[in-house]
């Protein structure tokens, strides 16, 4: 997930909540937005492997992304794509999301009942996938714990089009997006890989150890079923 850089203790925190919990709008004028279809009802099955630190052995989970309703929010509207783990089904957590014509914003996530807004939505993927190779979004964020408003930059890089596994099959023509924290140093970074027509088929997070300076998987989704609506 990505709330994680606002401040030291409480962002790091948050960059963990997916991982503990499980252990329309406007469209762009390509077909970017096939790579994460958002309408009412769409959904994603995951099967989930958490890694606890120190351990090349993982903990066995499942995942739903569920795309709610359109909502408005107090920065704009969107989508809520509700994360639902079966180990924790009543942890509430969503990305707020929309497709626009510069690209796949998302206006803020939602933990436990407090919306942390984004301002100016940030740049999830951008339009001409995969000839786009990198961007940085940069966004102001506040809240209702009264924490913000801090400032969070995430670089995004394309690294390439390939073939990927999951545990629904395999996809030839998967596009591997990594991203990384700009602000506070990149202590964790990210690859998701999405296909045209179906949404994102696989993420991985990777923590970086402050000491040897190596990177150790902490979590992996991996596709197991979807279904879009017509």
């Amino acid at each position: 997930m990505y709330l994680r850089l606002l401040f030291p203790t409480v962002m790091a925190f948050l960059s963990g909540l997916v991982i503990l919990a499980g252990c329309g709008g406007s469209s762009v004028g390509d077909n970017t937005a096939g790579f994460f279809p958002l309408a009412t009802g769409n959904q994603w099955h995951y099967n989930v492997m958490c890694y606890h630190v120190s351990s090349t052995v993982g903990v066995p989970d499942t995942l739903t992304l569920n795309v709610e309703p359109f909502h408005y929010y107090d920065n704009g509207s969107a989508y809520p794509v509700r994360f639902t783990f079966e180990s924790n089904p009543s942890f509430a957590y969503t990305w707020n999301l929309k497709w626009e014509d510069s690209g796949l914003r998302k206006y803020g996530e939602t933990y436990a009942g407090n919306e942390f807004r984004y301002w100016p939505s940030e740049v999830m993927l951008q339009p001409g996938l995969p000839s786009v190779q990198r961007w940085v979004s940069t966004v102001s964020v506040d809240d209702d714990l009264n924490i913000g408003p801090q400032s969070l930059s995430t670089t995004y890089e394309v690294v390439s089009v390939e073939s990927v596994d999951t545990d629904m099959g395999s996809f030839d023509t998967a596009v591997k997006v990594k991203s990384y924290p700009t602000t506070g140093g990149a202590y964790l970074y990210h690859y998701a890989w999405y296909v045209e027509g179906v949404g994102m088929v696989r993420m991985e997070e990777y923590v970086l150890s402050e000491i040897t300076g190596s990177a150790a998987i902490s979590y992996r989704y991996s596709l197991s079923s979807y279904s879009l609506q017509p």
